[in-house]
């Protein structure tokens, strides 16, 4: 990441987006829409909010394809039994790299793109980038609990 800083300490993590969301107001006039309402909501680095992206852990990753583009949907929620849910469906995708996966997200950080946006997300083990046209994330709860 480029502005987000995740420190590896002797008991945990230190977890510092605020370089990041000094950045954010000039980054987000850059951002494809989707992006810049998902990086811009007010909750989404507040680490007792209802929507901060912290701890929530990755339960899936789909793909499809239409008209040539792939487009790249990611589930994430906050554990076993958790009603609430954040899809993320990533649209027009030209790079993706998931790196293992485990473990909860620490911080996210999305960035304008010469394709749309890059958006990373890292988990205490492991990481997942997507490069994109824009995106959308919806809060929503999950019935299947």
């Amino acid at each position: 990441m480029d502005y987000v800083k995740i420190v590896q300490e002797e008991n945990g993590f230190f977890l510092d987006p605020s370089e990041y969301l000094e950045r954010l107001p000039r980054l987000a006039a850059d951002l494809p829409p989707g992006a810049a309402a998902f990086a811009t909501d007010p909750d989404h680095y507040s680490f007792v909010g209802d929507r901060c992206i912290k701890d929530l852990y990755l339960t899936s990753i789909g793909f499809s394809r239409e008209n040539r583009q792939l487009t790249v949907t990611a589930r994430l929620a906050w554990r076993e039994g958790m009603p609430t849910v954040l899809t993320i469906t990533y649209r027009q995708v030209t790079e993706l790299n998931v790196d293992s996966g485990e473990g909860p997200v620490q911080l996210d950080e999305t960035l304008p793109h010469e394709r749309g946006c890059r958006h990373e997300i890292q988990l205490i083990g492991g990481s997942v980038v997507v490069v994109c046209a824009d995106y959308a994330a919806v809060w929503a709860e999950d019935n299947a609990y």
